[in-house]
């Protein structure tokens, strides 16, 4: 039987300086808000946003959505958070966070919210908060953390960290990881087939990569490998599918 958030999809419909629209789609009896913003590196007064009917005969069937004047967006350097608490009726109440950010890969570098940003990253096989805030003070903002470990994803969206999920066969999981702002990306073991690595990208957005040596030519749909020794992010192509 799914759990109450799996039947919930938040759809981004808008995101810019003076307003931010979602789409929150759940049973029809739902009803609910979000507050926020919210962060731990700063004091915030936090503001309801109520769940309203859609002017839109072309919103999907449950959709409701909600406008957030001047929204605070999600980064490393300023984690917000907006939190949504939401009765589904007779399925139940679920409670989540969510973060609005843009991210965009160019040929020369990596931005988040227009910021160019440079990505340090490290391994760790869990992430509790004491660890990400000091590596966060460390100058690291891109953890790999296998998915097995998925609350690793609540505590760097809370401390203000990427994480890249590393990713063998347990592609539902990963799925159910896509509403956190901490997502990067995917780095998918190279044993796995192409095409089902490939249908998993498609599904999963973010950005797919793979471990390798420098000397291996990685495959065309791949946005960035890891080298081996030391960890370090090198970005190869943008939005190309095989």
């Amino acid at each position: 039987m799914n759990a109450p958030l799996d039947s919930i999809e938040v759809l981004e419909r808008r995101l810019g300086i003076v307003d931010a629209e979602l789409w929150i789609v759940g049973p029809p009896e739902m009803s609910g808000r979000l507050a926020g913003p919210k962060t731990r590196y700063a004091s915030t007064i936090e503001v309801p946003f109520y769940l309203q009917k859609i002017p839109n005969p072309a919103a999907p069937p449950g959709a409701q959505r909600v406008l957030i004047p001047e929204p605070s967006l999600w980064s490393p350097e300023t984690p917000y958070l907006y939190e949504a608490k939401l009765d589904l009726g007779g399925a139940g109440k679920v409670r989540f966070n969510l973060g609005l950010r843009r991210l965009a890969w160019t040929r020369e570098d990596f931005r988040v919210n227009g910021a160019t940003i440079e990505l340090k990253a490290e391994q760790r096989t869990t992430l509790s908060e004491a660890n990400g805030l000091a590596l966060r003070q460390a100058g690291i903002n891109v953890v790999f953390v296998p998915v097995s470990q998925s609350g690793a994803w609540d505590v760097a969206d809370r401390v203000g960290l990427f994480v890249i999920g590393e990713v063998g066969r347990q592609f539902d999981l990963a799925l159910r990881l896509r509403r956190h702002p901490s997502v990067l990306g995917w780095m998918i073991d190279p044993r796995i087939p192409s095409k089902e690595a490939l249908a998993f990208k498609n599904a999963a957005g973010g950005f797919l990569g793979l471990c390798t040596s420098p000397a291996e030519v990685p495959p065309p749909w791949i946005d960035f490998v890891v080298a081996a020794e030391p960890q370090r992010i090198r970005h190869v192509q943008i939005g190309r599918n095989a």
